[in-house]
């Protein structure tokens, strides 16, 4: 049987197709692409507008061009275009560090055991293709709805999955698990492209798995690129009382971050990351702000920059509801946090009125809006409630979240008997992908230092590409297994945001 490759080109902008070291990203997916592919048999899936400049670089290809790029549309261009072929290799056209040798031993191992879909496991992100046989897409199309949305990085795989006893299923398997470290070596966002570069600037395009994989553990801070989740402190007041809130254990000074400044701390942000996940507010409550309202509307004029609002909902109106509904910003997120099912068990969390709480929530979900999320903190006080909030609210919200307790380094009372740490201990992710940012621009160490006592920097009159980098001894320390005694006592760091 003949086989094809599949390139998938519907990303957003062009800027991953941008020269590496000065040589030309796509002219090296293409050579990796013809490696796989019979003669003549490289495709590449861009959208229906794409700019002439981009379509040239594409020369010698067949250009599959989607209008529509719904999974299940893009499936079916891919089953019509590809017909006369028994296999298709597929990967993203933004990753460059494709294996060609992994890419071949899976492709045998499909044909040898007759598969329908074989993938990588224990990979990182970009390393190993997907192969479907083409004879599988009807039957992927037939489990696929209008509604399903835009195709993604996942979308064989999910959809497998949701018949998956009924598909002739291979899995090729990684020499080392390297899952846990979320790798993605991709060109789309900077973060992640600037892993792709330090990679190739040691071993080119050619390299192999195994030389990304002796890069990465001889090289560990080549993965500590920009930040991906930034925590926005615009301001330290709170609505109610709570018994896990550190505020009452802060020693700095506390404050609201002015319109004008939290401008400036966005842009740099954005100039110094091209996109990032922003949270509001730390610690605080982040409709006590003045200006609530114009920081959101400001953070939302950038699409690659999504919004996670954290409110205790006490100040929730539906005044307010309204104008959040009305923006119908897909990138805006609200976390609620709600601690419990009862108003006994909330009694003994919050210093508020639950179902007032509750009436906010459920006024907002009655309106459609999208991207509603309730939280609890587990705690002992409501740890018998748990199952029956997740239950309650990932049926009513986008989904329920439960969240890990934080005592702060002992700020707080030990609420919490469970112990969910692993076994063997990692290098901190927040230290990795987190940044946090008080009210008055400064920048610690990691949202466990409340008070500031190792501050990396100002970031309104200091390069956040400096404060960045002072950050990175703390995260070496922690891939030598070495930790001072803050860090130690630390059981934060296994937890993960974006």
């Amino acid at each position: 049987m003949k086989t094809a490759v599949v390139l998938n080109a519907l990303l957003d902008g062009f800027s991953w197709a941008e020269p590496i070291n000065g040589q030309d990203l796509i002219e090296e997916i293409l050579k990796k692409a013809a490696l796989l592919a019979n003669k003549d048999g490289v495709f590449v899936l861009v959208k229906k507008e794409i700019p002439s400049g981009i379509e040239k670089r594409f020369k010698g290809c067949h250009l599959i061009k989607a209008g529509d790029t719904s999974a299940r549309t893009v499936f079916g261009l891919i089953r019509e275009r590809c017909a006369r072929y028994g296999n298709i290799v597929y990967w993203y056209a933004d990753a460059p560090l494709i294996d060609i040798e992994v890419s071949h031993k899976m492709l045998l191992l499909h044909k040898e055991e007759l598969a329908e879909y074989t993938y990588g496991e224990g990979f990182p992100q970009g390393v190993a293709p997907e192969i479907v046989r083409v004879g599988l897409l009807p039957k992927l199309i037939a489990l696929l709805k209008d509604d399903d949305g835009e195709i993604g990085r996942n979308s064989f795989f999910e959809t497998v999955s949701k018949r998956i006893n009924s598909f002739d299923i291979e899995t090729y398997f990684s020499p080392e698990d390297m899952r846990l470290r979320r790798i993605e070596l991709f060109t789309s966002k900077r973060r992640t492209a600037l892993g792709v570069q330090r990679i190739v600037e040691k071993a080119g395009f050619g390299c192999s798995f195994e030389d990304i994989r002796r890069i990465i553990h001889e090289h560990p801070a080549m993965l500590r690129t920009v930040p991906s989740y930034v925590e926005v402190e615009i301001t330290t007041e709170t609505a109610a009382g709570c018994i896990y809130s550190p505020l009452p254990a802060l020693k700095r000074a506390g404050g609201s971050m002015e319109y004008d400044r939290f401008r400036d701390v966005f842009d740099r942000v954005l100039d110094f990351t091209g996109g990032f996940y922003l949270s509001f507010s730390l610690f605080g409550e982040p409709l006590l702000h003045g200006d609530i309202r114009k920081l959101i509307e400001y953070a939302l004029c950038f699409q690659d920059v999504p919004l996670v609002v954290e409110t205790d909902g006490t100040l929730w109106s539906p005044s307010f509801s309204d104008y959040i509904h009305g923006l119908g910003a897909s990138n805006l997120h609200v976390i609620f946090e709600v601690d419990a099912v009862t108003p006994e068990t909330y009694g003994k969390v919050r210093d508020s009125d639950l179902n007032s709480v509750e009436r906010n929530i459920r006024y907002l979900l009655d309106k459609g809006t999208p991207n509603i999320y309730v939280q609890m903190m587990r705690m002992d006080q409501n740890e018998p409630e748990m199952l029956e909030f997740f239950k309650l609210w990932d049926k009513e919200a986008e989904g329920a979240i439960i969240q890990k307790y934080n005592s702060h380094l002992g700020v707080l009372p030990a609420l919490s008997t469970a112990d969910l740490r692993p076994l063997e201990r990692g290098c901190c992710w927040h230290l990795l992908r987190d940044l946090v940012v008080f009210w008055d621009g400064r920048v610690p160490r990691c949202m466990q230092d409340i008070n500031g006592e190792f501050v990396l920097g100002n970031i309104l009159n200091e390069p956040l590409s400096d404060i960045w980098k002072k950050g990175e001894t703390f995260w070496l320390q922690h891939c030598r297994n070495e930790y001072d005694e803050y860090c130690k006592r630390c059981d934060e760091w296994f937890t993960f945001n974006f």
